[in-house]
């Protein structure tokens, strides 16, 4: 009786080994080339100088993703002023190079640390919206992305009202007619809760309540749509929202 000794041999067990060990290799190899092929040729084909259409494209993306008015409108005058510069010069690529140039640019109109990272960010945005949508390298967006931000030297002073300018600037308003006794209200607002235009103009009479014998504004929805509740403190202000509230007619 003849016995097939092929699969007990050991050398034969080894050598089979050995094959699929060499495959897996060939594999690996094989897949890591495609990878760098793929990669080069992403570079290769992808552009290092925007045309003004992508900009503009990848400009309205960045503005659809704000959820803010006032957002939307300071990213689209900073982005705007980027781009009338970038096509001011010479064939400028986009990069990080370009826009470290452009941050010196700002810092020699004398403009406010504050407004120079401003129109950073809006920068930033757009190289990554730009990235997104193919027209700019991974690489080169993560360059700009690494741009510093000019530092903040002090503190500016600013300019505030007194106890008495705030009482004497409440007290201005008309008192013989409902549109003076509204305009009271709402600098009594404006002053006493430290309330934005936009939020004052966006209010109600049902958000203008009383919890627990005071007057407070509730679901007052700010900045970044945050949602809270704002009291109204004691004082000419509350005196004139009272009166304005009474009259029923606060528009």
């Amino acid at each position: 009786m003849i016995k097939d000794v092929r699969f007990n041999n050991p050398r034969s067990d080894v050598r089979a080994e050995s094959i699929i060990e060499e495959k897996t290799v060939g594999a690996a190899e094989r897949s890591r080339s495609l990878w760098f092929l793929k990669s080069t040729l992403n570079l290769a084909f992808t552009p290092d100088t925007l045309t003004i259409p992508e900009l503009e494209q990848s400009k309205a993306a960045v503005l659809n993703t704000l959820a803010s008015v006032h957002s939307r409108r300071c990213y689209a005058s900073a982005i705007d002023r980027f781009i009338a510069w970038h096509c001011s010069e010479p064939r400028l690529t986009f990069n990080r190079a370009v826009v470290v140039r452009y941050r010196s640019h700002l810092e020699g109109l004398s403009l406010y640390a504050s407004t120079i990272n401003s129109h950073l960010s809006a920068i930033r945005r757009l190289a990554d919206e730009s990235a997104e949508s193919g027209w700019l390298t991974p690489q080169m967006a993560i360059g700009i992305r690494r741009v510093q931000g000019v530092k903040r030297l002090g503190r500016k002073i600013g300019n505030w009202l007194s106890r008495s300018q705030a009482e004497e600037l409440v007290n201005a308003a008309s008192k013989t007619d409902l549109r003076g006794w509204r305009d009271g209200a709402i600098v009594g607002l404006l002053l006493g809760c430290g309330l934005r235009r936009s939020e004052v103009v966006g209010l109600t009479l049902e958000q203008l309540q009383i919890r627990e014998g005071r007057w407070v504004i509730v679901d007052l929805i700010g900045k970044g749509r945050r949602l809270r509740t704002v009291p109204v403190p004691s004082g000419p202000s509350n005196c004139w929202m009272g009166r304005s509230l009474r009259t029923r007619n606060w528009r």
